[in-house]
């Protein structure tokens, strides 16, 4: 058997036993694309406010709003755009927005029944729990060897025949067009796709990292503690965004996360303080870090496309179109040429002379 022969094979077996995965976690994560229009369109009441001249209320002030509900708190989120309001999220899956200005509390969201996240599930775990997440974590590998695979079947075997491999030909026959959609669209969409892939696998990679050692740290002493952990790293920069995570449990630190408005890779630093008494632990500055830790930092943006704005966005919508397509178009070419060869050998019979 040739390569391209032993190629064509791997890739019919590979896409026959994911697709169907290929196409629940493209066309989910087609939705997610657009994750944050669709919320600023249907929870704009929840998630925006009217700026104030006044000062922002401490993150110690948002805190105490929160516990007013039976919850534990879980992050807090404040955002550098005036008109945002501030994200609380709770260990028992609820989000709490609150007015920046006032400290008064907004909304009070349950997250276990939002569609979006619901989506979100779907496009992680298949609502399967953690043997979801190694489905699509190993569904994710088998897909990036189809994508390569495909690119060799997909180069013509003469220089001449490049133009015919790279428009799809609508005026052919059915059986023809299915192919080139199959063939042309895989090929254009393989860089959106690789990227996609290899930093999705990426971002299902980090929960696989173990913790280097473990230091049992005091509990969190005061809400003070978490203004003056912020106060101390913010300064007087321009931030998007701030995420507060209190500590789990006595291994974690307090942690203040920053992000800051950039036009390319994720700009972040991050910090980790004593729950008890604020005092800084480490420190990892944007301005510290290598291309590749930045770039890897980025693998959210990278993923959803969010790092060119709202171009990347429908990139990456048309990349998960393609992606879920590609098992669709792939099964009907199967199926034509099994009906074809089924076919031939069923005329033989049909031409056997009748015998008196």
């Amino acid at each position: 058997m040739k390569i391209r022969q032993l190629i064509n094979k791997l890739h019919l077996v590979l896409g026959l036993a994911s697709g169907a995965v290929v196409v629940v976690v493209a066309l989910t994560g087609c939705v997610w694309a657009f994750e944050e229009e669709i919320r600023y369109f249907t929870q704009r009441e929840q998630l925006f406010v009217t700026p104030q001249p006044t000062p922002r209320v401490p993150v110690s002030r948002i805190m105490v709003t929160a516990t007013k509900k039976p919850a534990n708190l879980n992050q807090i989120r404040l955002f550098g755009d005036p008109t945002r309001a501030v994200q609380v999220f709770t260990k028992d899956k609820r989000l709490l927005t609150v007015n920046p200005y006032t400290g008064q509390l907004l909304a009070d969201h349950n997250q276990e029944t939002d569609w979006l996240l619901v989506n979100l599930k779907l496009h992680r775990t298949l609502l399967l729990g953690d043997i979801g997440k190694k489905i699509i974590y190993w569904n994710a590998w088998i897909f990036l060897a189809m994508l390569m695979s495909g690119f060799v079947l997909w180069l013509p075997a003469r220089l001449r025949q490049l133009r015919n491999a790279l428009t799809v030909k609508w005026q052919a026959k059915a059986t023809k067009r299915t192919y080139d959609l199959h063939s042309v669209l895989g090929f254009y969409a393989i860089p959106g796709l690789l990227l996609i892939v290899i930093t999705g696998l990426d971002m299902a990679s980090h929960g696989e990292k173990k913790k280097e050692k473990s230091v049992v740290y005091q509990n969190l002493s005061s809400p003070v503690v978490v203004d003056k952990a912020v106060s101390s790293v913010l300064k007087t920069d321009a931030f998007e965004t701030v995420r507060v995570n209190l500590p789990k449990d006595s291994l974690n630190p307090l942690r203040v996360t920053i992000t800051y408005p950039t036009a390319g890779l994720r700009r972040e630093s991050a910090f980790a303080f004593d729950p008890a008494t604020a005092r800084l632990l480490d420190a990892k500055r944007y301005a510290e870090m290598t291309f590749a830790q930045r770039f890897w930092k980025s693998d959210y943006e990278l993923h959803t496309g969010r790092i060119l704005g709202f171009a990347g966005k429908c990139l990456a919508f048309l990349s998960g179109l393609i992606a879920a397509s590609l098992p669709v178009t792939g099964f009907l070419i199967w199926r034509t040429k099994r009906r074809s060869q089924h076919q031939k050998q069923m005329i033989p019979q049909s031409r056997k002379p009748i015998q008196v």
